[in-house]
């Protein structure tokens, strides 16, 4: 049966890695993003010569990667920076992003970590019948924030670095959606996958 949802979960092609230029390989793609991630992870804590070296050596491995170009572009502007000044700063053409979440979901993130965002939502099937599915709408997003409460019990927020295109979606969610939850990734995990909506009725089928 298929499901009639609303646009904001539509957009695992928004989110899948960007084809490599005439001559890289996928592992030279996957390389060259791994280096801008972790050229990223430098650039947030004020390393930023580290930061230069990942996104030249991004650039070389892929140069249709416009991520590390953009980061590149970006240090024009921070060579003039301290350290702590840096610390914190959202790279050129990302939009730092803050997210309302259960303080539960914040007691194993910290800043640096790379997440994906679920949504909970209901959608309308045939017949305007409704039902409750969860959907991946980011992968691999990098935390630049997180807001603890005292409580676990308490609100909290975690603010994530996206492109404009991922924020729209993340405050589409937050303003639609039942529920949003935060998965860390493990320490070096890239992969970007195209995912299904869960919902109880396929899981029964």
């Amino acid at each position: 049966m298929k499901m009639k949802v609303i646009a904001a979960v539509l957009l695992a092609a928004a989110l899948l890695p960007q084809p490599g230029a005439a001559g890289s390989g996928k592992g030279d793609v996957l390389s060259a993003q791994k280096k801008y991630t972790d050229g990223l992870r430098y650039y947030q804590s004020g390393d930023l010569k580290k930061a230069e070296a990942e996104w030249e050596a991004a650039v070389k491995l892929d140069p249709s990667n416009e991520d590390a170009k953009a980061g590149l572009k970006s240090l024009g502007r921070a060579g003039t920076q301290t350290k702590a000044e840096a610390a914190g700063t959202v790279a050129a053409g990302y939009r730092g992003t803050a997210i309302p979440v259960g303080g539960d979901q914040l007691l194993y993130v910290k800043k640096g970590d790379r997440v994906d965002v679920l949504v909970t939502f209901d959608a309308k099937m045939e017949k305007d019948a409704k039902e409750t599915v969860t959907a991946t709408i980011l992968q691999n997003v990098v935390v630049l924030n997180v807001e603890k409460p005292a409580s676990p019990e308490a609100p909290g927020v975690i603010e994530l670095l996206l492109n404009p295109n991922e924020a729209q979606y993340a405050a589409l969610s937050v303003a639609q959606g039942k529920k949003v939850q935060i998965t860390v990734r493990a320490p070096g995990d890239l992969e970007l996958h195209p995912m299904e909506m869960a919902s109880f009725r396929r899981l029964i089928k």
